[in-house]
This record gives C-alpha cells, structure tokens and sequence, in this order.
C-alpha cells in the first residue's frame, strides 16, 4: 500500500439518473468562467497577504 489518504465518497441527495440528467445540462463555457473567476480571486487573495508574519500580541502587558 501507499499509504495515500483519498477524500471521502461524493454524496448526492438524488439518484444517479438525475445526477447523470443535471451533470448533461452543464454549461461547459459557465463552468470554465466560474473556475477562472475563482483562480483569479485566490490569486488576488494570495497576493494580499503580507510576506512575513507579524507579532500583534503586546509584550509589555
């Protein structure tokens, strides 16, 4: 064995042909706007974020 840790089994709340009829419905193109906006702002989100750690605590109290 390997020793990987998989994620836990996708549970759905409807039966296979229904999720089979919603995943067919699926707008490729929105699908992909949706992934890059989320890129994006992760990106952003990351760039945000200060170098170094700072200590806030006081240590005179």
């Amino acid at each position: 064995m390997t020793g990987k840790k998989y994620e836990p089994p996708l549970r759905l709340d409807m039966d296979f042909g229904e999720a089979l009829e919603r995943f067919g419905k699926t707008d490729k193109n929105e699908v992909d706007k949706l992934l890059m906006r989320s890129k994006r702002k992760k990106a952003e989100k990351e760039q945000n974020l200060p170098s170094k750690l700072v200590n806030r605590k006081n240590d005179s109290a």
